[in-house]
């Protein structure tokens, strides 16, 4: 059960990661200005190089919109992320107590 729970844990990380990297490339062709007209669906673009960035930022935002699946799984890893940082916390202050207690006994 633990090996699935880190699995569901490592394909959501991958989403998140996905959805990351769509948005890095739509901020990267809107920062360089080498794709003035990103909104219409039809992409010109000064360079190659410009141009499989932004469709590949185009992809991903298509995909993201449409299916909704690497969003959820986008969410899913902030919910691992903020449930690990809660219970690493929780064992933090647990490692507090158990040393305040064993101080205050001696």
């Amino acid at each position: 059960m633990r090996w699935f729970r880190l699995l569901i844990e490592l394909v959501c990380y991958l989403g998140a990661l996905f959805v990351l990297s769509g948005i890095a490339a739509v901020a990267y062709i809107s920062a360089t200005g080498l794709c003035p007209r990103f909104d219409t669906g039809m992409i010109s673009c000064a360079t190659p190089f410009a141009r499989s960035v932004a469709d590949y930022a185009m992809a991903v935002t298509l995909i993201t919109v449409f299916t909704g699946v690497p969003l959820l799984l986008a969410f899913g890893a902030i919910g691992f992320a903020i449930w690990r940082l809660l219970r690493r916390s929780d064992a933090r202050k647990k490692a507090r107590r158990e040393a305040l207690t064993k101080s205050a006994q001696a």
